[in-house]
């Protein structure tokens, strides 16, 4: 049991995704107590309670990070604007927030990440760090973090209704701090590492939460957005999912670079925006906005109200009602097809990898099946326990290999889908593995190797720790520190 660390519904360890607000659910998105939210000056309920249901037609509400329109996953009822359309932020979480924006070099590997693309690692700390700076700050009212390009920025909760950013250099230097009258958090840069972006806690029924740019080098307001939630950042802007729309604009000026018109199912890979529309499906260049295809041949969401997409960078796999259709991402050919009425799920297991779940079923004690999907066709399966109640895969090229790392379980995955290794403990994913947080106990593990790299006990009951570019930023209750 906790609570979802963006909108404060109480969820259950059987949940892949929050009900009230579409969160992809993981040990990066799960709070064991419930955040805080400011209450509005009508003295109604905050806007980070749980959500109620709205009006709008079951055909309007999409999608996690599977890239399925899914009611059992996001929550009947819930709008677009209010699914962060938890890759673009949760994919933050996964590589430490910010840190895969400030890395242009690939050499330490990539990430896959569902309805996401693809995207950098951070170098890894390949020796035991030694502590650079610590500060205390305020983290009764919720922290974010964001290290990269040299610079840390903190957000901390000072009230119900103030925020402060700071700009931390690698030297424990303060480059700057704003205080801002919302309860907000920056939450990544930009590639070149001259925007911070922010985004407000919580969600107005009536609109979308404000994404805020702000200049990494004062701190002052570039420009401000309400257009749709964010979906991802590219080296050419942000992409914003809204009720209707789905556009990118500019990450320096916050100008529109290019508009499309939503659908009832869309994912995206590491080029491509793909969009259903009910008869057809449509694949737009994720950099211009310009159609790269459409295709009705053999279309399984024809009249079908959800449509599930996930797409990898190999494969295209689209469900509606018991059928799924695998279609080129090139050209938009239809690959091939199978029945998979069980299945009730669908996301990108890595670059090249696409998979269906079958239901869960807590009550159950038979196994959970993940069929795992190439351009071919199938790859190969898993089990999973019941006890073990969902699959939240993140593929990463590294370490002279193909993984597929299970953020629920710590269980990494070859090519070949064989075991490689099961880490316990809070995991934030760097060049060649992960770091691992298990109580005191601070390690980095690479996929090639059994063993830790190293391992360090960290005093004083650590609640996170995520990677930034050859660093580690650890923080507790009412503290952060940096390591090098």
């Amino acid at each position: 049991m906790g609570f979802c660390s963006r909108c404060g519904h109480e969820v259950r360890e059987a949940e892949s995704y929050c009900s009230a607000c579409g969160l992809a659910l993981s040990p990066a998105t799960v709070a064991s107590t419930p955040p805080q939210w400011p209450e509005p000056a009508d003295g109604s309920a905050g806007v980070r309670g749980r959500a109620g249901t709205t009006d709008a037609p079951e055909a309007d509400h999409v999608v996690g990070p599977g890239g399925a329109d899914d009611p059992s996953r996001s929550g009947a009822g819930v709008p677009r604007r209010r699914l962060l359309i938890g890759a673009g932020v949760l994919v933050l979480a996964l590589v430490g927030a910010g840190a895969w924006s400030a890395v242009q070099d690939r050499a330490t590997g990539t990430l896959f990440f569902s309805s996401y693309g693809e995207a950098p690692l951070p170098r890894p700390v390949k020796a035991e760090p030694e502590q650079r700076w610590r500060r205390d700050m305020p983290t009764e009212m919720g922290t974010w973090v964001v290290p990269g390009h040299g610079v840390t920025y903190i957000s901390a909760g000072v009230d119900d209704t103030t925020t402060t950013i700071v700009a931390v250099e690698d030297d424990g230097t303060q480059r700057w701090s704003v205080e801002e009258e919302a309860n907000e958090y920056a939450f990544a840069t930009s590639p070149d590492g001259s925007v911070l972006l922010a985004l407000r806690w919580g969600y107005d029924e009536e609109s979308t939460r404000p994404l805020r740019a702000l200049s990494t080098a004062d701190g002052s307001l570039l420009w401000t957005s309400q257009d749709g939630e964010p979906g991802r950042i590219t080296d050419d802007g942000v992409v914003l999912i809204g009720d209707d729309t789905i556009k990118m604009v500019d990450i320096h000026d916050g100008s529109t670079v290019w508009s499309l018109g939503n659908g009832n199912g869309l994912s995206l890979n590491s080029e491509l925006v793909v969009v259903s529309d009910h008869n057809t499906l449509t694949a737009y260049d994720i950099t211009s906005g310009e159609e790269v295809w459409a295709t009705d041949e053999g279309f399984p969401c024809a009249g079908v109200t959800i449509c599930r997409i996930a797409a990898s960078d190999d494969v295209v796999l689209v469900k509606g009602g018991i059928d799924a259709v695998a279609y080129d991402p090139a050209h938009g050919e239809r690959l091939w097809s199978e029945r998979v009425d069980e299945a009730q799920d669908v996301g990108v297991a890595a670059r090249g990898l696409v998979y269906l779940q079958t239901p869960t079923d807590s009550d159950a004690p038979s196994d959970v099946s993940i069929v795992f999907y190439d351009h071919d066709g199938r790859r190969g399966e898993l089990a999973l326990r019941s006890d073990q109640s969902w699959f939240f895969p993140v593929g990463m090229t590294t370490a002279g290999g193909s993984f597929v790392l299970d953020w629920a379980s710590g269980t990494v995955y070859d090519d070949k889908l064989a075991e490689v290794m099961q880490i316990d403990g809070d995991l934030a994913l760097t060049g060649g593995g992960v770091y691992a947080l298990d109580g005191d106990d601070l390690s980095y593990h690479r996929f090639d190797r059994s063993d830790p790299v190293w391992a360090m006990q960290v005093d004083g009951e650590p609640t996170s720790a995520q990677s930034g570019d050859g660093t580690i930023v650890v923080t507790w209750d009412g503290a952060i520190a940096l390591y090098r």
